[in-house]
């Protein structure tokens, strides 16, 4: 039986099922602590198996002090894991068109522009993608839900941030910004080229989900993939030069051209080394009966906050040790990418978000090479010093770990 209260056990509820990947559409009213009470129709839409593996889990987490404090920690205090992405995202939609075409109406301030589909929507935001009439090709537009637009200043410049940081970094490798808008009142956006193509974790899935082959051709399939890796290595070298760090690289990051580009899309997490990020408003935990958004209890940056991505993370970021996550960090993350496209999976997985950051903090991961015998021996040594638990040994820069994989 639960200690916990109704308010806590909603927000375990919620946070468990963010480090689930579970996508919810709609916002928690503030009513119930059961799962289909907080959860609604995703619990409705889960196979039975799902929610006795999720009944299991709750019970751990609740049963087991650690854990339950990591969930529901503040965000100021050591310990807490930043959940609010996974929580927030509505059910993701592919390309979608509009009735007749273009027939949505933007603001005022955006007539240059014709909207032809909807391409995704999370829990703040949507891409749209465009034409833009003045030049005559279509583009991505990013847009802060208007929902978002009268709301919290920190939403909106959570989400102005990101476009600021990527319009900075001007590479091939990295998706350049046309314009960005902001106009009082009006739901912020910007504008950037529109690429087509799969990412490679897409192209990673479709390998390993092949079917009649061998697995040789498995590993030769997944080291095509080198080169783009490369790409992407350029690409986080020359944020790098530039005092920013991504903090969340992964392979559905990295997108994989019609034409042979390679492009790193998302700078969402990104950070300027040596300058100060605004902070979220300090209430954390909502008094009894009141809706939540997970939104509105995080900020960009946080001591003893989890940023980015588990599988994916260096050790001293799954620690929330966020004074020293810099550009090593990086660096771990590329390794992790490097090892899955030889090894042809992660180098640490588990059945939630916190199996996988402990594995990470606590364990060495098996060589890439003994994964899989059938990856390269060479290759599998570049990921191990990429991957180095301590930062002080880890490989120096990205273009040194590009350099050694060429």
């Amino acid at each position: 039986m639960s200690t916990a209260s109704p308010t806590e056990r909603a927000r375990l509820i919620l946070a468990l099922a963010g480090a689930r990947g579970w996508k919810l559409s709609g916002v928690y009213s503030g009513e119930g602590s059961t799962p289909a009470e907080v959860l609604g129709t995703r619990w409705e839409k889960a196979t039975e198996w799902e929610r006795d593996a999720f009944e299991v889990e709750l019970a751990r987490v609740e049963a087991e002090p650690s854990l339950r404090a990591m969930l529901l920690a503040g965000p100021d205090e050591p310990g807490s894991v930043r959940m609010a992405p996974a929580v927030a995202l509505s059910e993701t939609r592919g390309p979608q068109e509009f009735p007749g075409g273009g027939e949505e109406t933007l603001p005022a301030g955006r007539d240059r522009y014709e909207v032809r589909t909807e391409h995704a929507r999370g829990g703040m935001g949507r891409v749209l993608v465009v034409i833009d009439r003045q030049v005559g090709r279509e583009v991505a537009m990013k847009e802060l839900l208007p929902k978002f637009a009268q709301g919290m200043a920190w939403d909106r410049e959570r989400f102005l941030r990101e476009a600021r940081i990527t319009g900075q970094l001007e590479h091939p490798n990295i998706v350049p910004v046309y314009e960005i808008g902001a106009a009082a009142g009006e739901a912020a956006y910007y504008t950037m080229k529109l690429v087509r193509g799969e990412t490679i974790e897409a192209r990673l899935e479709r390998i390993r989900k092949s079917v009649g082959v061998t697995d040789r051709w498995r590993v030769q399939e997944r080291l095509k993939l080198l080169d783009a890796f490369i790409d992407a290595c350029n690409a986080v070298a020359f944020a790098h030069s530039r005092g920013v760090v991504n903090r969340d690289l992964k392979p559905a990051n990295i997108m994989l051209g019609d034409f042979g580009e390679t492009v790193v899309l998302d700078w969402g997490l990104a950070r300027i080394l040596g300058q100060a990020e605004p902070e979220a408003p300090a209430k954390t935990t909502p008094a009894p009966g009141e809706g939540t958004r997970s939104g509105d209890t995080t900020r960009l940056t946080m001591d003893g906050d989890i940023l980015g991505t588990p599988e994916y993370m260096a050790p001293e970021q799954a620690r929330g040790d966020v004074e020293n996550i810099d550009e090593r960090s990086d660096i771990y993350a590329l390794g992790v990418m490097l090892y899955e496209i030889i090894a042809g999976r992660p180098p640490f997985e588990g059945q939630t978000a916190f199996d996988i950051l402990r594995a990470v903090i606590e364990q060495d991961a098996k060589p890439a090479d003994e994964a899989d015998p059938l990856a390269p021996r060479e290759l599998a040594a570049v990921a191990a010093a990429a991957m180095e638990k301590d930062r002080s040994r880890r490989l120096a820069s990205a273009r040194t770990l590009a350099e050694d994989v060429k």
